[in-house]
């Protein structure tokens, strides 16, 4: 997070009506880009663009984008959070000049990896070796776009950055459109492709000019995956769990074939969907007050201990912290609490908008309930990190991965369970991630000192 909020900070010292507009576009595209676009530009394709397409093909290409962003987000889960430790690390030492050299090395180790394991998964599926290219391509290219957020968090020009998006998406659906009325399936998904491709390559000029270099490439951001191991358990088992109950469904028994090996579920799937988008608000509310009023208390506390202030000075300050903390969290539970119980309330005239069977209602309140929780978690899990408790992070990861694929797998046979999985998965994980928190918060002077190597405490006590 060394990169994110000095951007953000300058915007917020602004305080007109447009640029708190812009900060929060900002943090949204920070938190949830390439997912949310993607599922408006698969929404304005399925009105637009898809109804040409014969009802197979239609499912085809939807599911086939889904896999791509669910297989990626779970595979580049377990190098987003070194990686990310490892930027924000150079950041922090004014190291910039090692940004592109490991950006273009996790691409180069990134690339090949996932290029294979797309063609060995597509190769056991009955499908057009042109249609197979495409789709492989914009796996790998998805792969770079995730790893290319993580760099560009630290840039400054997030006009670019939203720009990009914009384009790429653009491309994604006009070629989609068009292609889809010559070349059918296979025309909807190579037009899809060159759209992200448009936008990868985007974001990779947008890092070339943020931090301009000589070096080539280097792979010292291996160095922290020997450091921060936890921190790629973490990732991967995260990442895992947002996707485990959908494959529970999928692959269970009222999971619909697609084509070969890909599988959907309805309506599990469209009522997960709708439920993440309605969070977006609360993440890009959550981004801006911890790099603001969040950071500056906490920047203010560990600079007492680093200036070796007195005990109660520092205390003080940890209280300052704590209440800070308590306000964002307050506020960020507020206004989802207001958004979530609009969509309870709204909820029936949205089914009959987009043609959803009211029987499935149910599904779509406990999917967005489920949400708040999911969400709340997040904040607290990426607090948790602000603090460096990363093997914490961790068994909560494992924890939620856990529980959302049992309590999937044991409601995936009882139709009027389904949702309730995700929500006893979530809601347990967040309330023992509470304790935790506020459990290392109380001791935080305390697991503060005794976290530091053996020689910084020798050095601090020699002075």
């Amino acid at each position: 997070m060394a990169g994110i909020g000095f951007r953000l900070r300058e915007i917020v010292t602004r305080k007109t009506f447009t640029e708190w507009l812009q900060l929060y576009i900002y943090s949204a595209v920070i938190f949830a880009g390439p997912w949310l676009l993607s599922i408006l530009c698969l929404a304005s394709l399925s009105v637009f663009a898809l109804p040409s397409l014969q009802e197979e093909g239609v499912a085809l290409f939807t599911i086939s984008v889904v896999y791509c962003y669910a297989f990626s987000l779970i595979t580049t889960g377990i190098v987003q959070l070194p990686v990310t430790r490892f930027v924000a690390d150079r950041l922090y030492a004014h190291e910039a000049s090692a940004i592109i050299p490991s950006f273009v090395g996790v691409i180069i180790f990134l690339v090949p990896v996932q290029a294979v394991s797309a063609s060995v998964f597509l190769a056991f599926c009955e499908l057009p070796f042109a249609f197979k290219i495409a789709a492989t391509g914009l796996y790998v290219t998805i792969s770079v776009i995730w790893m290319a957020m993580i760099y560009l968090t630290a840039a400054k020009d997030y006009n670019a950055l939203v720009l990009g998006f914009v384009a790429g998406y653009g491309v994604s659906f006009v070629l989609g459109w068009w292609l889809s009325g010559i070349y059918g399936t296979t025309g909807t998904m190579s037009g899809f492709l060159a759209g992200q491709t448009v936008l990868c390559f985007w974001l990779i000029w947008r890092i070339i000019e943020e931090f301009p270099n000589d070096t080539p490439f280097n792979l010292d951001f291996v160095s922290s995956f020997r450091m921060y191991p936890n921190l790629a358990v973490a990732g991967f088992f995260y990442s895992a769990a947002i996707w485990v109950d959908k494959m529970v469904f999928w692959f269970g028994p009222s999971g619909i074939r697609v084509e070969s090996l890909f599988y959907t579920h309805f309506p599990y799937d469209s009522a997960m969907f709708f439920a993440y988008i309605t969070i977006v608000p609360a993440l890009a509310l959550f981004l801006v007050r911890i790099e603001t009023e969040f950071y500056e208390k906490y920047k203010a506390y560990f600079g007492g201990i680093l200036a070796k202030d007195p005990l109660s000075k520092i205390e003080e300050r940890r209280a300052d912290l704590v209440n800070a903390l308590k306000k964002s969290l307050g506020v960020v539970v507020i206004y989802q609490g207001i958004i979530t119980i609009l969509v309870l309330v709204l909820l029936p005239s949205v089914l009959d908008a987009f043609d959803v069977d009211q029987a499935h209602l149910g599904l779509f309140r406990i999917a967005a309930v489920a949400a708040v929780f999911h969400v709340i978690l997040l904040v607290l899990m990426v607090v948790l990190l602000y603090f460096d408790f990363r093997k914490s992070v961790m068994w909560l990861s494992i924890l939620f991965f856990g529980l959302n694929l049992f309590f999937s797998w044991a409601t995936v046979d009882s139709p009027e369970l389904y949702g309730w999985g995700y929500l006893g998965a979530t809601l347990l994980t967040l309330l023992l991630s509470i304790v935790v928190l506020w459990n290392r918060v109380e001791q935080l002077e305390f697991l503060t000192f005794v976290h530091q190597p053996i020689s910084a405490q020798q050095r601090i006590m020699s002075r």
